[in-house]
């Protein structure tokens, strides 16, 4: 039997409203159905719903008999809850929140998604050389749904194969560094506002 699946998106606190755009699309939502995905938890920070400005939003898609439960929140007082149960984790590409994941123990998919309204570019910057390390996908608004599919996809194989090689399987992050000092930055870089 088939795990169900669930997919966590999270924007931080800077706007992202063409992120939110793109994973609000219902096509989108019928290829989540499509692959076992049940739960779509979505923390959009400032960033509207499109069609329901109102937050907290709670909603079930359901098609061919299969139900996915879409839950959109502004904000919570933590991610961890929502990393435990996530399959797949889609965020903003800010270092606090990429290495907030790569170090949880779940240890998820990832695909960040540089916020291209930013200045500078930092994002992607990060974004592209992590994942040139291999330890994340790298998206834009545009593609960032056909990676989740991609991704997911993968992850059913495995589920069916076990003995199988990922092709999304990330690589794990080395230790942080060692100290007291090195220690404080990592655990503070984890937790400053994007």
């Amino acid at each position: 039997m088939t795990k169900a699946l669930s997919v966590f998106v999270t924007v931080g606190t800077t706007r992202f409203d063409m992120l939110i755009q793109a994973i609000s699309d219902p096509a989108f939502h019928i290829s989540l159905i499509d692959l076992g995905v049940q739960a779509l938890c979505v923390q959009a920070g400032v960033s509207p719903w499109p069609g329901d400005p109102v937050l907290p939003l709670s909603t079930t898609v359901v098609h061919n008999g299969r139900a996915l439960a879409i839950q959109v929140v502004d904000y919570l007082p933590s991610l961890t809850e929502s990393y435990d149960s996530a399959d797949l984790v889609i965020c903003h590409a800010g270092a606090g929140t990429i290495f907030e994941v790569l170090r949880h123990p779940r240890r998820p998919r990832v695909i960040t998604v540089p916020n291209p309204t930013l200045m500078h570019g930092h994002q992607s910057e990060l974004a592209g050389a992590m994942e040139a390390e291999g330890y994340l996908f790298s998206a834009t608004t545009s593609t960032v749904c056909q990676t989740a599919l991609r991704v997911l996809g993968d992850i059913v194989t495995l589920q069916h194969s076990p003995g199988r090689e990922a092709v999304s399987a990330p690589k794990e992050l080395p230790p942080p560094p060692r100290g007291v000092l090195a220690q404080i930055f990592f655990e503070e870089l984890a937790h400053i506002p994007q």
